[in-house]
């Protein structure tokens, strides 16, 4: 596609040119603004003691979340190819899922087991929750990692070793490299969210920042604290990067199951248990957003009081999927045409901004701009959405761009064709089902932001993210559990009204 890219014409300055507005603008903006100088003491013995303790945590989480997320993929992954196909993109898409929704499910699960509640606000609770929140999405990584085990090295390794020792010198060796950057990807989200330990009463690094803006409103003091969380999940990002944007899709065959089903019982008995923990994880939103169904009429009249909410998150979020695919199509082109990983980094690197200095930045960013009437308006929520998960929907929509044949591409460049032919009539139908599943996500993405959306919603304006999460401060009651419902079905029918189409439009293409 690289031909295509050179026929473009202005359109791929003008592309990458708006992605960079749109996205790096708000962080030069902080940047810039805190030259001013620093009025806070980033060296003070608490906030020191802060960070190292947020550095555990995160490490903690990632480490225990891929561990048991490997264990239940082995388990998923010995009953056959097909499961192991169809579960990955499922577990994956879990990370869609508000933060809100398994903050409210394990409070409640906690507070049920006599371990825990809201208010008690130990570490162990938090990070137990947090670990659970993300093993549905570690099981996929580790899914996909899986596919580099090779049938033929299993089936020589096998003639001489035991299945355990196959599994330990051949298969995990060879899926390392994946499992370590979906482990510095959890790693990465965990630092820079404060959603549920917060939630739990644990403070962490993250919201330092917010709070010291909060109380000095001097972006230098945001960009000063943010400084050590900037470096440290910009390492994340770099092994997340050059890690995942090797694995490919590979078929499996039948060596990986028949050599898991011949593991001894300890072995079967260790990922039964992983497994079990997996269902937990998938079934604890369900369960806990149960107390919201108990009294439907309390239920109807929470939506309704909630209605104006629920309708400017739905508003703001398909208006921010929106412009974040169609910022993504240039980069994303150039991501699947260019394995460099610079490019992947100088595309992916804004996710390493705490969402807090996000906010900071477009705040400076906007009200230094009088011609364009964003700051102060609803637009501002959209441009903080935009920010932070245009990058992530131009790297999804690389990879679906990589599915596509590029000879059809070029054969219809060589036929005499322009680009916008090109890109009407090839490129964008063949890439239709990659992109509304970018849509979906981006849109679940999107309606989940809370760091950098509570610092500019205009007056007046609320997004049910916000909301939801001032609510659960106050408890797991029945009002935040409607809140965390409607959250949940909202993101599930952006994304089921993204994979519907996607399906039936990749049903309809020949492979």
């Amino acid at each position: 596609m690289d031909a295509l890219l050179h026929h473009m014409g202005p359109l791929r300055p003008l592309g990458w040119a708006a992605f960079a507005f749109l996205v790096y603008g708000p962080l030069a903006a902080a940047l810039f603004d805190a030259c001013t100088g620093a009025s806070v003491d980033l060296l003070s013995a608490r906030r020191a003691d802060l960070l190292g303790a947020s550095l555990l945590f995160s490490a903690s989480v990632a480490v225990l979340a891929m561990a048991l997320g490997t264990a239940a993929a082995l388990w998923l992954a010995r009953h056959g190819e097909p499961l192991i196909r169809a579960g990955t993109g499922p577990l994956l898409a879990t990370l869609a899922i508000p933060p809100t929704v398994y903050a409210l499910a394990w409070s409640h699960a906690f507070a049920w087991l006599g371990v825990g509640g809201l208010s008690s606000g130990p570490w162990l609770i938090a990070g137990a929750a947090e670990t659970l929140s993300y093993l549905p999405a570690a099981t996929g990584f580790a899914l996909a990692a899986l596919q580099a085990a090779d049938g033929e090295l299993l089936q020589a390794g096998r003639l001489y070793r035991s299945a355990t020792s196959v599994l330990a010198r051949i298969v995990l060796p060879l899926a390392r490299p994946a499992l370590a950057g979906a482990a510095a990807l959890i790693f990465l989200l965990s630092l820079l969210d404060y959603t549920i330990p917060s939630i739990f009463g644990v403070n962490v690094y993250a919201l330092e920042i917010f709070v010291g803006f909060s109380a000095s409103y001097r972006s230098a003091d945001a960009v000063l604290l943010a400084a050590p969380l900037i470096v440290l999940a910009g390492a994340a990002a770099t092994i997340a990067v050059s890690s995942l944007r090797q694995v490919g899709q590979r078929t499996v065959g039948n060596e990986l199951p028949r050599l898991l089903r011949e593991l001894p019982n300890l072995g079967q008995g260790i990922l039964a248990l992983a497994a079990a923990s997996l269902m937990l994880a998938i079934a604890a939103p369900a369960v806990g957003l149960m107390p919201g169904l108990t009294d439907p009429d309390y239920l109807l009249q929470t939506l309704h009081g909630a209605g104006p909410e629920i309708g400017y998150s739905f508003a703001t979020s398909a208006a921010a999927a929106l412009l974040a695919l169609l910022l993504a199509l240039i980069p994303a082109l150039e991501l699947a045409n260019r394995r460099a990983l610079w490019l992947w980094l100088l595309v992916l690197v804004p996710v390493s901004v705490p969402p807090a200095l996000s906010g900071v930045g477009l705040i400076v960013f906007w009200a230094s701009i009088d011609r364009l009437p964003v700051y102060g308006t609803p637009w501002m929520t959209v441009a903080a959405e935009v920010a932070r998960y245009a990058p992530v929907a131009a790297g999804l929509l690389a990879v679906a761009f990589r599915r596509i044949d590029s000879g059809l591409v070029d054969a219809a460049l060589v036929s005499g064709n322009g680009w916008r032919a090109i890109w009407r009539r090839a490129l964008l139908p063949l890439a239709r089902p990659g992109m509304l599943l970018v849509a979906g996500a981006s849109f679940a993405l999107a309606l989940g932001e809370l760091g950098a959306a509570v610092l500019v919603m205009p007056p007046g304006h609320n997004t049910l993210t916000v909301k939801t999460y001032n609510y659960l401060h106050y408890g797991g009651t029945p009002a935040a559990a409607g809140l965390c419902l409607a959250q949940f079905a909202l993101a599930l029918l952006g994304m089921f009204l993204a994979a519907m189409p996607a399906w039936r439009w990749r049903k309809a293409i020949p492979s």
